[in-house]
């Protein structure tokens, strides 16, 4: 197959996983929901993911390339600053109409953390380095972070305040990364 065909297939795939997820639960959808929904054989789904899990995770590596960097949101604290066209963590989860309900699925934030953690993004690594913390306490400040993030993401993200309290909520963070390093 070629790549063009490849690629095709998987858009087919996460776009149904995407529709499938408006009305279900990832632990609730299957190979043939995904396959019947995407107009393509199960066999054809296997021989891209070994189940709607894989096809979930490839939806997650998608989602975290559209979305911005911790210090970069840290860094411009606006979205209007930012150079680059990723929206923040925050702004996929509340206002984009392509991941809302992806982000919504239970499964969502441990999935997020399981790749995030295992392949932390460089920029991160560094910021949290400049902490001259373990990497241990990284990862617990970073899932904080997340996990803050997110769930003020849902709860507040369609009040006309949003982006006044998630300007106060990255002030909150920079004061406590801030606090951090004043340690030393």
């Amino acid at each position: 197959m070629s790549d063009k065909r490849i690629e095709a297939t998987r858009a087919a795939i996460g776009n149904a996983l995407l529709h499938l997820l408006e009305s279900k639960q990832l632990s609730e959808i299957t190979v043939a929901d995904i396959s019947r929904q995407a107009g393509i054989s199960r066999s054809t789904f296997y021989a891209h993911y070994s189940n709607p899990q894989g096809a979930y995770r490839a939806l997650m590596a998608e989602f975290a390339a559209e979305t911005q960097s911790l210090p970069m949101q840290l860094k411009t604290g606006d979205c209007a600053d930012c150079a680059s066209k990723a929206l923040p963590f925050c702004e996929a989860i509340s206002r984009s109409p392509k991941w809302r309900a992806f982000t919504r699925d239970p499964l969502f934030l441990e999935t997020f953390f399981d790749m995030a953690e295992n392949a932390i993004n460089p920029e991160t690594a560094v910021m949290y380095r400049k902490l001259d913390i373990s990497e241990e306490e990284a990862l617990a400040l970073n899932r904080f972070q997340i996990s803050g993030c997110y769930h003020a993401a849902l709860t507040y993200g369609d009040s006309d305040r949003w982006a006044q309290m998630r300007g106060m909520i990255d002030e909150f963070i920079r004061g406590g990364t801030n606090a951090i390093r004043s340690r030393f």
